[in-house]
């Protein structure tokens, strides 16, 4: 998995679209907690982002129930961190 800068983000893109109703996020904490503020968004076919969910840790796991949604990309915005963000892949 890329690593976002303190402030940046990550992007999944699949060659079809999906339906999503569960994300689950993970941030490597061995060496800190670093993430405070996210939000997650999705793209429908090659349309606008929407915001689907915003959080503020992440901590060692992170699951998020959301209501289904078709999406054909998956967008996590880092937008505020302590220091720069470890994401395990």
């Amino acid at each position: 998995v890329p690593q976002p800068e303190q402030t940046d983000h990550i992007e999944l893109r699949w060659d079809s679209t999906r339906t999503l109703s569960l994300i689950s996020l993970r941030e490597e904490v061995a060496r800190g907690q670093r993430i405070s503020s996210f939000e997650i968004d999705v793209q429908r076919g090659a349309g606008e982002w929407i915001t689907i969910a915003r959080g503020t840790t992440i901590g060692c796991r992170r699951l998020m129930r959301i209501e289904p949604v078709e999406a054909s990309a998956l967008r996590l915005r880092i937008l505020d961190a302590l220091a720069p963000p470890l994401l395990p892949g």
